[in-house]
């Protein structure tokens, strides 16, 4: 609900490209000592335009549990990393997200990765899956 709140408001922050690379280190520092993560992505407009409302971040979990219970974790995880990195962050669990927004975060920049077999696997049924969707 906060991040539907803070776009609804229309906070944009905008940060020279060199000064984002050193967030991401933090990011994947903090992420990396999450030993429940598998894999970690930042996506959307963070990395590709001069302008955003929030960061991005999408993990992958060794044992998700249900639905709500993950997303409470990814709130609660949202709300850490906003205080290390002064910005917000909208992480989803991607074990739950439909195949397009996996397709999506998977295009993005990897910042964990202790699986990189299962990624690609992902990744690679989410294109087979838009593809079809494609009707290619």
């Amino acid at each position: 609900m906060k991040n539907l709140l803070r776009k609804e408001l229309g906070k944009v922050y905008s940060l020279p490209f060199k000064e984002r690379e050193k967030v991401l280190q933090v990011l994947s520092k903090e992420l990396e000592s999450r030993r429940e993560i598998v894999f970690a992505v930042v996506f959307g407009s963070f990395l590709t335009s001069k302008v955003f409302h929030d960061i991005d971040i999408g993990i992958y979990l060794y044992r998700p549990c249900d639905v709500l219970r993950d997303y409470e974790y990814a709130e609660n995880l949202s709300r850490e990393l906003e205080k290390k990195v002064n910005l917000p962050i909208d992480v989803v669990v991607l074990n739950h997200t439909p195949m397009w927004l996996k397709y999506r975060a998977l295009k993005g920049k990897v910042i964990v990765d202790r699986d990189p077999i299962l990624r690609l696997a992902l990744k690679l049924a989410a294109i087979d899956n838009m593809l079809s969707r494609a009707g290619i």
